[in-house]
């Protein structure tokens, strides 16, 4: 006992934590504690602060048409090298459509969904195909005649006309005139952009007066004689017909083809074509003389004589003189007040400035100056212009100048076939004569047969004269003695009394023989 105090120690042997050595156990497991705590949070730290990664918080939004990425920054945040180690599957997105798509997301152990939407807010846009739009009537019209292509990243993207109240893809061009329309593009998610536009509808140019073509060898050929080509906008654009002959070979007869074009300002043509028929001067005569072309039906070049009414065979003489009025003329002068002399004729050659009339000279004598009526009651004036000895023959012109407008389209010159007339002598063909009233109409026919091509004759000289049978009356001077076919035989020219009524009439070669006096050229004949 000390100081009050009972103090006792005992001992326990092989107690661990007891002795020095217990002290230094129990340090050792305090600072392996303390290390095993310091590694996890170091561990833990390590783990949060510099390789966990997060999904992206934002919304994931893509515009549509642009590329779907495909890094692993778009999709997680965190430590950049922890995040770009992670693997991204974007193989179930379809960059052509809108929509909202899982994303997966692998990042070592752990897989996470991320969801990207794909929206479409921009319109298309369409690209126009450069005006103005002009088009034929009866075209069917398609987006293409308008837009030359629409851009959006839309795939089903539609294109349609748009009216208050229909839309369509297909338009028709069935009235002229001018025309609003819209066209409007549509991308899936309702962006819509509109081309508002207007368009004419009309018809290509017209070419008229086109006809087949009839020249000579050698000779110059004019395409646009007759042809005229009218737009309904443009007007008159004759001046734009094109003719393409590069397939006529104009030194070598046979037939070919010529291509006319005409192409009015906004582009719409017209095309068509005629045939070319290149062959000798005398053959393209012959089909004149045939009547196997006309100048009024056909274009003709390098022809002896364009205005030949040609013949025709007819059943009867009354048929042939019908046909024939386009070739003679009525003559008429009026004397004093009351007084007129009148007699018949016929037009017996056509210049490029002048008509050749032949009558009687006894016709002819009574007057300088003379009203000359056509078969369809026109008037002109016609001048004398001389007169022949060696039988009753005379000219009377009438300038080309002075016929109304289309006159000379409707006028032919009688046919002469000296080949024919040389073969004649005493067959009894049919003959006749037409005579015209101042109205155009027939005032007079006769008809009757021929009696000799030359015979003998007591007055002008006793040069032969034609005998027939075809009665002749007052006014009948002057006329054309036509056969069945419709060539000239004669021109008549009186009767005698004695022995018996004979009708006289001037015979074809004393006639020509008489004009070229006269004007100091032949008439052509076959």
């Amino acid at each position: 006992m000390k100081n009050g105090y009972e103090t006792t120690t005992e001992y326990v042997e092989n107690s661990p934590l007891s002795g020095p050595d217990d002290r230094r156990a129990r340090r050792t497991l305090s600072l392996v504690l303390s290390l095993i705590f310091f590694l996890c949070g170091a561990v833990l730290a390590l783990y949060q602060f510099a390789y966990r990664v997060y999904p992206a918080t934002d919304p994931l939004i893509l515009e549509l048409g642009r590329s779907v990425p495909f890094e692993s920054s778009y999709y997680l945040t965190g430590p950049e090298w922890s995040v770009n180690s992670a693997v991204v599957d974007i193989s179930g997105v379809d960059p052509t459509r809108p929509g909202t798509y899982e994303i997966p997301v692998t990042h070592f152990l752990e897989h996470y969904t991320c969801f990207l939407t794909i929206e479409d807010t921009v319109a298309p846009v369409i690209l126009p195909v450069e005006g103005p739009y002009y088009f034929e009537r009866g075209t069917m019209l398609n987006i293409a005649c308008f837009v030359d292509r629409v851009v959006d990243a839309d795939r089903e993207t539609s294109v349609e006309f748009v009216r208050e109240t229909y839309t369509r893809s297909m338009l028709a061009c069935e009235n002229l005139g001018e025309f609003r329309m819209s066209i409007r593009a549509t991308d899936s998610s309702g962006n819509t952009t509109d081309y508002d536009f207007s368009y004419i509808v009309d018809l290509p140019p017209s070419l008229s007066g086109i006809r087949p073509v009839y020249a000579a060898i050698g000779a110059d050929v004019d395409y646009l004689q007759n042809v005229t080509a009218m737009d309904l906008v443009d007007g008159d654009v004759t001046d734009l017909v094109l003719v393409d002959d590069s397939n006529v070979n104009y030194e070598e007869d046979g037939h070919y083809q010529v291509l006319y074009t005409v192409k009015d300002s906004y582009g719409l043509e017209e095309e068509a074509s005629c045939s070319v028929t290149i062959a000798t001067a005398d053959e393209i005569q012959r089909l004149i003389g045939s009547r196997a072309i006309r100048r009024n039906t056909a274009a003709i070049f390098g022809a002896y004589n364009l205005y030949d009414y040609g013949t025709k065979p007819h059943t009867t003489i009354d048929a042939a003189l019908d046909d024939m009025v386009p070739t003679v003329v009525m003559l008429y002068h009026k004397i004093g007040r009351n007084g007129y002399v009148t007699g018949s004729g016929y037009l017996i050659e056509i210049t490029d400035d002048t008509l050749y009339i032949c009558t009687n000279r006894h016709v002819a004598e009574e007057a300088r100056d003379w009203d000359v009526y056509f078969y369809d009651g026109t008037k002109v004036s016609g001048t004398r212009l001389g007169m022949a000895d060696d039988y009753d023959v005379a000219v009377i012109t009438v300038p080309i100048d002075s016929l109304p407008e289309g006159m000379l389209d409707r006028l032919y010159t009688v046919h002469i076939s000296e080949s024919l007339w040389n073969q004649l002598d005493e067959q009894p063909i049919a003959l006749g004569l037409v005579r015209l009233g101042k109205n155009g109409n027939v005032q007079h026919e006769s008809t009757g047969a021929l009696v000799k091509v030359r015979q003998d004759f007591i007055f002008y000289n006793q040069n032969d004269h034609t005998e027939f049978t075809v009665p002749l009356v007052n006014g009948d001077s002057g006329s054309a003695i036509f056969d069945s076919s419709g060539d000239l035989i004669a021109m008549a020219f009186a009767y005698s009394l004695s022995p018996g009524v004979r009708y006289w009439g001037v015979p074809l070669d004393g006639l020509l023989d008489c004009y070229q006096q006269i004007t100091g050229h032949r008439p052509y004949t076959y």
